[in-house]
């Protein structure tokens, strides 16, 4: 009988994780969920201001950044007040509002966050 892996990991071990998630994603062929998963990443250290952890998930966004998930990188640039990567995204609404909404989220993890 096939017993469900459980996934157990810290702030430490984050990056292990998400390679391994991503390797098993990328057999199956998962693009979208690929994506998700590195944009989750990136949100992760954003919150955390984990800036070394922070630029090793932006350089995999920017990786998988080509068409319809160029827009990925962008929200991970947003979030931490970077310059975006992409200038084929168009967004509904002017890119600053897009970026000041980002980075309110971030804010706004950051204070439920911590203490």
């Amino acid at each position: 009988m096939h017993r469900p892996r459980v996934w157990r990991f810290t702030a430490d071990n984050i990056r292990g994780w998400v390679d391994s998630l991503r390797a098993e994603i990328r057999t199956v062929g998962l693009l979208a969920s690929e994506a998700m998963l590195l944009l989750a990443f990136a949100s992760h250290h954003a919150v955390c201001d984990g800036t070394p952890g922070y630029a090793a998930a932006a350089e995999l966004l920017e990786q998988r950044a080509e068409g319809d998930y160029a827009y990925y990188a962008d929200i991970a640039a947003f979030m931490t007040g970077r310059p975006a990567p992409s200038a084929t995204v168009r967004w509904i609404e002017d890119e600053e509002t897009v970026r000041a909404r980002w980075q309110q989220l971030v804010a706004a993890r950051r204070a439920f966050a911590r203490p």
